[in-house]
Formats: C-alpha cells, structure tokens, sequence
C-alpha cells in the first residue's frame, strides 16, 4: 500500500511521476511515486478528472468539480 486517504476514492489517474486521487469528499491529493504528497486541494466534489499535457517531465491534472 502506498498511502491512505480521508474518505472514499472516486477517482484514480495514474500520472508521469505519481498519481492523483480524489475523494468523494472533494480532497484531491497529487502522490509521488513513492506515495508521498506532492500537494492537495480540498473543494467541491470531483466530477471528472484526466491527465492533460506533460510539461517540464510533469504532467498537468485537469479536474472538473461540481
């Protein structure tokens, strides 16, 4: 296991150098590959979410809330 979130996991993108998870709560973590965070977002819930462009060795995260 690589990390635990508050709540349940609605969405999963997996990313160039981690992944991003988002809870039904509206928590939106961004998690190395290594699991450790890199940054989070709390708001309303996410509707829908993708990996964008790659910019720098990065991708981008391009989320939609409701």
């Amino acid at each position: 296991m690589l990390s635990t979130e508050d709540g349940a996991i609605e969405h999963l993108t997996c990313m160039v150098k981690g992944y991003v998870a988002t809870t039904d709560a509206g928590l939106a973590v961004g998690r190395t590959e290594k699991g450790e965070k890199c940054w989070s977002s709390l708001g309303p819930p996410v509707s829908v979410q993708t990996e964008a462009m790659e910019q720098n060795g990065a991708s981008l995260l391009w989320l939609a809330r409701d």
